[in-house]
């Protein structure tokens, strides 16, 4: 399959985007003064620069400001477009077995209207499978001719290691296997998220918690697809700029990274109340911010007993409470 990266341009001499990174691509310097160097295909527009910036270095200032001005608009211009229809055949790929109805349900309701706020599901029924269908809504947009509003960095936040462990787990088995994947709805998945990122690597994944060794693979550049799954202390700091084993000179750049452009999936919601108070209340700010950035978090509650939500909320049906494997559960 040939690809046609529309984010690569002629020259090979222009400043990177982002410190220590290798860029992303062939990029050209859009403005020369202020050396920020950003794709020749990305739009900057007004009024993109982070409230993030408030407390930047002048080198993360630039990369933050040049960060929101980014709506990535690649695509894959030579494949077939993906459509909600394909997830049952891209979560077959990846776990070897169908999903259950109410996942490909969230997957058509996700790529219609966006996330619901509230996921109500019981325990045992399949909850970190949001990451496939996160996945695979990311890719499906690269493959279309609209705007991108699938969030680049998808965080998945459950505060218990044991959890952590096992949804990141998880994530690596979806990242190796569209790494490996040669034909099929794995290599269309991959191509489109290289299409984004303009890596080898489809996807990369991270995990953040305490007791284990800290990969910051995932700031490497800021265009890459990533999976982070991570305590709710690892992200709730790095958001407020005081991250847990982060230096001072790096924590505006885990900041703008996590504040922005980025799903949070928060597993058991109703035990971090704090924690999804604390990013709401960052939503707002963005919202009245003299410059707002261009795609706040995007916040997803998944629990298993729901409390009242304003919002929208994706519950389970009759039809998938009496399906074989999960009536048992």
């Amino acid at each position: 399959m040939t690809l046609k990266r529309r984010h690569r341009a002629e020259h090979r001499h222009a400043q990177p985007l982002y410190p220590h990174s290798n860029g992303c691509g062939d990029i050209d310097v859009s403005n020369s003064d202020s050396g920020i160097a950003v794709p020749s295909d990305t739009r900057v527009g007004a009024g993109t620069v982070s409230l993030f910036m408030v407390r930047c270095s002048p080198v993360a200032a630039r990369m933050v400001s040049a960060l929101e001005g980014l709506r990535w608009n690649c695509r894959i211009e030579d494949a077939s477009m993906l459509t909600p229809e394909d997830f049952a055949a891209f979560f077959v790929a990846l776990n070897g077995y169908p999903p259950f109805p109410w996942q490909a349900r969230l997957e058509a309701e996700v790529a219609a209207g966006g996330w619901p706020d509230q996921i109500a599901a019981p325990t045992g029924c399949g909850k970190t499978s949001s990451l496939d269908i996160a996945v695979f809504e990311l890719a499906r947009q690269a493959t279309a001719d609209s705007a991108r509003t699938a969030p680049l960095r998808i965080y998945s936040i459950i505060d218990r290691r044991i959890v952590v462990d096992s949804t990141f787990h998880h994530a690596r088995m979806i990242a190796r296997k569209l790494q490996a994947a040669q034909d099929g709805i794995l290599l269309t998945v991959a191509d489109a998220l290289r299409s984004i990122g303009g890596e080898d690597a489809p996807l990369i994944v991270a995990r953040l918690r305490g007791g284990t060794w800290q990969d910051d693979s995932w700031i490497s550049s800021p265009i890459q697809p990533a999976v982070i799954v991570s305590t709710v202390d690892q992200v709730g700091s790095r958001l407020l700029f005081r991250g847990y084993g982060v230096g001072p000179g790096q924590r505006p750049l885990h900041a703008a990274l996590v504040g922005n452009d980025s799903l949070f999936l928060i597993d058991e919601a109703h035990l971090s109340r704090p924690f999804v108070n604390t990013v709401q209340a960052v939503r707002q700010l963005a919202h009245v911010a003299e410059a707002a950035p261009a795609m706040p978090p995007t916040i997803v509650e998944m629990t298993a007993t729901p409390t009242a939500t304003s919002g929208r909320r994706f519950d389970l049906d009759a039809t998938d409470y009496q399906h074989p494997v999960l009536k048992p559960r």
